[in-house]
């Protein structure tokens, strides 16, 4: 039987907006709402096969149910930025992957749904209507069916009577009873959806309710006798128009194929590669950067850097790329933008390097470290331009992606660009040397230039020199203090089966449930999909109730370290010069901060006896010695300096201890009644403030109400107003540009400040403050 498919537009693109990932093309444009709907789309296309398609859209003009009821649909809120900017790039998705598309001036697409749907279903077609409205359920029938195009779930007849309770053809009464808060269509004030639908199942339509209106008592008959009109006007509201004069028919709504070579464009400007891959359009034929794409280019050979200067007319390049293999011995590939690619011997590459430096030139490569590990400390010295790492340049471009790699930076900046030299390292150095000059564009533009040359870049060889040397353990210390902790974990297991009258395994999350909740009777606090959680957050609430939480997670702590840190960082040490070799990572953290692994240096314990001892395992060269600096509340100053908060900025100045200073504006207590618990408690809420702590997070750390918390921050900020004007700007700053800036300017994209979602939303305006 033919089909028809009907796209409900506006519907389809706040469903993408708001439920797919945030994702962005080459130039930074927002394309998740675009993305989204070309697969919805192509799905249709490709497993249903329609007679027929058309993706319907509101038109921008008044229609005579504003005539009607002026506030109808006043209450919408304003379409966010980054999804306005998709709707002409989701139409034109559309028109290249020959969908239909109607919009018609002055008619609401659910009225031009509505009308094709009844044209489609005298003819005897099957119709489908890609939406999540339940306003379209009034059309559904027994050849009329909706889906919601990203849950795959079919409504029918039935699945209309399971969710209002009455029938398709019954929905619009209902409607004009309870009302439509997302069109802002009223209804009667008072009726809600479900005694709307007792109602109409009672008398059937709005008008014979209205008309038997003695049968009802009290409050209710009084309610809908008042607003008996209103009622009237809501039906005419909700009610879908299926007789809406069209320019085109269903003959029109027939599918146009792919129009292969607008969608290859659009998907290659968009980054869409795997939609390329897909649609067999990767080699569809299109210029990139404005001609044809590349020709290959032979390779030629240079044995030493003066030849290559040679070669290329005798003068230093001004700009140079670099491309190694994994392996000593093999040749290099050297680019030099518009002049070509040569291969060169391992032991020419670092003269090249140095001389295009002195030169003031720039040399660029992907992942500079590898390249250091390989030809050795070429950095150049302090006041030379520095080497220019892709890698970190696209980290500095977009740091909530994740750390970059040739291939993403490549699809990105070049789709659909093959390899321009002969074999895949030749094809690496030139897309560096094209990528390079991109980035090194983008990264003006960005206002990123002065950090990525005297911060990012400088210190890359900083690092790469300290994972070089590595550091010294005294395996001795590791050793003893595994044996303690061995025999510690061993005492607590015995105290714990002794206060618990039988053996168990602590290890076991489910014998330990057992015992707590069952055994010992002690109050759930959360569960799990298989039974009740023993996690730390539950164990922390529980310690004070019994004696075994608090051994539980003494126990796990523990163990934590001994497994984690004591047995495992003597195995870690390099046999070749008895030193720890980890990784520092600059491009893997959204804010910017270094992190590292193999071992995670930056996460060895600090505080108390433990974290000291394993610390002290690891030892300086003879004859040297290790230093340890800190600034005092180094954030607290940043915030004071920061917020210009003259109160908080003068406590600072006059030396004062800021945490007892808190604890006297927040507890209303004098300096010499500040016990150290309510200077701890003092330091969670600065700190917590700091990093933008909600009451709700700072009832659970503190272990105290929300309301309680509530009126401590509420305190803190009437003490320090500068700061709070500081973190509301804050927020408002994010929520208007979409990202916020440190001070030295790197930037971090806040892609849910303006979610409707308020768990997300809170999220990001945390992120925003703690940045």
């Amino acid at each position: 039987m033919t089909s028809l498919y009907l796209i409900d537009g506006h519907n389809v693109l706040y469903r993408t907006f708001f439920g797919l990932p945030r994702l962005s093309a080459p130039d930074g444009t927002p394309t998740n709402v675009v993305l989204g709907t070309a697969r919805i789309l192509l799905k249709i296309l490709r497993e249903e096969n329609p007679s027929a398609i058309a993706a319907v859209f509101d038109s921008p003009e008044p229609t005579p149910r504003h005539l009607l009821f002026p506030e109808y649909k006043a209450n919408r809120l304003k379409v966010p930025e980054e999804l306005l900017a998709q709707v002409p790039l989701v139409k034109e998705v559309i028109d290249a992957l020959g969908v239909p598309r109607i919009e018609e001036p002055g008619a609401e697409a659910d009225d031009i749904i509505g009308t094709l749907a009844r044209l489609a279903e005298e003819k005897g077609m099957e119709v489908v209507i890609i939406s999540s409205d339940k306003d379209l359920y009034q059309l559904v029938s027994k050849h009329v069916r909706i889906r919601d195009g990203l849950k795959e779930r079919t409504v029918g007849e039935e699945e209309v009577r399971e969710a209002f309770g009455v029938g398709p053809g019954q929905v619009v009464e209902l409607l004009a009873l309870s009302g439509d808060p997302s069109d802002n269509i009223p209804g009667v004030p008072g009726i809600g959806e479900k005694t709307a639908s007792g109602l109409i199942r009672e008398f059937g339509t709005v008008e014979n309710l209205l008309a038997n209106t003695g049968m009802l008592k009290g409050r209710q008959r009084e309610t809908i006798e008042k607003n008996a009109e209103m009622a009237r006007v809501c039906r005419q509201l909700a009610e879908i128009d299926r007789n809406v004069p069209l320019p085109q028919g269903i003959e029109e709504c027939r599918p146009r194929g792919i129009q292969a070579e607008k969608a290859a464009a659009v998907f290659r400007r968009l980054g869409f590669r795997k939609l390329l891959e897909e649609l067999d359009l990767a080699s569809t034929a299109l210029p990139l950067s404005g001609g044809a794409p590349p020709a290959p280019r032979a390779v030629g050979k240079a044995g030493t850097a003066g030849d290559l200067i040679a070669a290329i007319g005798g003068k230093i390049p001004p700009r140079a790329a670099v491309a190694a293999s994994g392996d000593k011995g093999e040749n290099v590939a050297v680019a030099v933008p518009g002049r070509g690619v040569w291969s060169l011997p391992d032991p020419a590459v670092p003269e090249l390097v140095r001389r295009v430096v002195e030169a003031g030139g720039l040399v660029f490569l992907f992942d500079a470290k590898d390249f250091l590990r390989r030809f050795g400390d070429v950095s150049p010295p302090p006041g030379s331009p520095p080497l220019f790492d892709l890698q970190v340049a696209a980290y500095l471009l977009a740091p909530d992606e994740g750390t970059p790699t040739l291939a993403k930076l490549r699809d990105r900046f070049l789709p659909g660009r093959g390899a321009a030299g002969e074999g895949e390292l030749a094809a690496r150095a030139e897309a560096i040397a094209v990528l390079g000059e991109i980035l090194e564009g983008k990264l003006e533009e960005a206002g990123l230039s002065g950090i990525f040359r005297e911060v990012d870049m400088p210190l890359l060889p900083v690092l790469f020199r300290m994972e070089e040397k590595g550091i010294r353990i005294d395996s001795g210390i590791f050793g003893r203090l595994s044996e303690e902790l061995a025999e510690g974990t061993q005492k607590i297991e015995e105290q714990v089966g002794a206060i618990a009258g039988a053996e168990f395994n602590i290890n076991s999350p489910k014998q330990l449930s057992f015992l707590l909740f069952e055994k010992l009777g002690l109050p759930p606090v959360k569960r799990t999909k298989t039974g009740y959680s023993t996690d730390v957050d539950v164990l922390e609430r529980l310690k004070g109730a019994h004696p075994i939480p608090g051994l539980v997670l003494e126990y796990r702590t523990l163990a934590k370290i001994r497994s984690t840190y004591v047995d495992v960082l003597p195995g870690m040490v390099d046999p070749r010069d008895g030193r720890i070799h980890t990784t520092f990572h600059q491009t893997q953290t959204a804010t910017g901060r270094l992190s590292s692994s193999d071992p995670n240096l930056q996460n060895i314990p600090v505080r108390a006896d433990l974290g000291r001892r394993i610390r002290s395992g690891f030892v300086a060269e003879p004859g040297c010695l290790f230093i340890g600096a800190d600034y005092s509340q180094v954030e607290l100053r940043l915030l004071a300096h920061l917020s210009g908060d003259a109160e908080l900025t003068r406590r600072f100045r006059e030396g004062d201890d800021i945490h007892v200073a808190t604890a006297c504006a927040v507890f209303g207590v004098a300096p010499d009644g500040v016990t150290s618990e309510l200077r701890r408690r003092a330091k969670v809420i600065n700190f917590g403030i700091l990093y933008g702590m909600s009451p709700f997070g700072l009832s659970r750390e503190l272990g105290i109400g929300g309301k309680e918390a509530k009126q401590y921050i509420d305190q803190y900020f009437r003490r320090y107003p500068g700061v709070h004007r500081y973190v509301e700007g804050l927020k408002e700053q994010a929520r208007r540009d979409g990202c916020v800036h440190t001070i030295l300017g790197r930037r971090r994209v806040l892609r849910d400040i303006n979610s409707q979602n308020r768990v997300l939303r809170e999220a990001a305006e945390r992120m925003a403050i703690n940045t």
